[in-house]
């Protein structure tokens, strides 16, 4: 049974989700964006390494993500999906919860151009507008 209303069930539920993703490795960082009128806007970065990943894994079930450097288009209905599969962690009243909130705001605002972006490596080759845009936001 999911502990969803925890903290140490968060983190039950995400490694063993984690588990079922073959290759799966924590991203170094990773958000959501739109692009709105050219410019890509991310309502919330999750930073190196930072400590919400349980999202990050519900984003990369949506897309098929596993590891490594890599933006995906996401269609209004894989992001309202991520938000649906997110949405019990809630129960943890004592936990924040960024990502969710700032996939609603991304929903809300009914953007044309939506994009997930994991980054492993600082290092690696850019892979599109939304990674490179991600990259400049990025806290040193």
């Amino acid at each position: 049974m999911n502990d969803w209303t925890t903290a140490a069930g968060l983190k039950a539920i995400r490694l063993a989700r984690s588990a079922a993703i073959p290759g799966w490795r924590d991203p170094l960082t990773y958000a959501v964006g739109y692009r709105d009128q050219g410019e890509w806007v991310f309502p919330y970065i999750n930073e190196l390494r930072g400590i919400h990943v349980l999202p990050a894994v519900v984003l990369a079930e949506i897309v098929g993500h596993s590891s490594g450097d890599r933006e995906y288009p996401l269609s209004p209905e894989q992001l309202a999906a991520a938000i649906a599969n997110l949405a019990p962690a809630e129960a943890a009243t004592d936990i924040e919860h960024p990502n969710l909130a700032a996939w609603r705001a991304t929903a809300a605002a009914n953007p044309l151009v939506i994009a997930a972006v994991f980054i492993d490596s600082l290092d690696a080759p850019i892979g599109g507008e939304a990674d490179r845009a991600l990259r400049t936001q990025l806290t040193p």
